[in-house]
């Protein structure tokens, strides 16, 4: 028997593209607490990829109209730690003479 599946395989190197698109555009997720948003995404992305649309700026352009923009996560501000506060040593003041 013959299979009839269609030629649309993706190569390693299709698949770096689609990958960089998606962390560029913040819908690559390792971990996330929407995983069904991020599988969303990839069948979007690589249904364009098949049928034609292999620019990643377009790629982009498109997830951004179909999804909208997604804004990554972002660590919050912490105020960096004086080495000497870190160290436990209390710096000298300089005097006048």
């Amino acid at each position: 028997m013959s299979s009839t599946s269609p030629d649309l395989y993706l190569t390693s190197t299709d698949l770096n593209l689609l990958q960089s698109v998606l962390i560029k555009t913040g819908y690559w997720c390792d971990l996330s607490p929407k995983p069904r948003e991020c599988d969303v995404a990839t069948k979007l992305i690589i249904r364009l990829f098949q049928r034609g649309i292999v620019e990643p700026g377009a790629l982009s352009e498109a997830l951004v109209r179909y999804m909208g923009a997604r804004i990554p996560d972002l660590k919050p501000y912490v105020l960096p730690s004086h080495r000497f506060a870190i160290q436990g040593v209390t710096p000298e003041l300089p005097t006048l003479h």
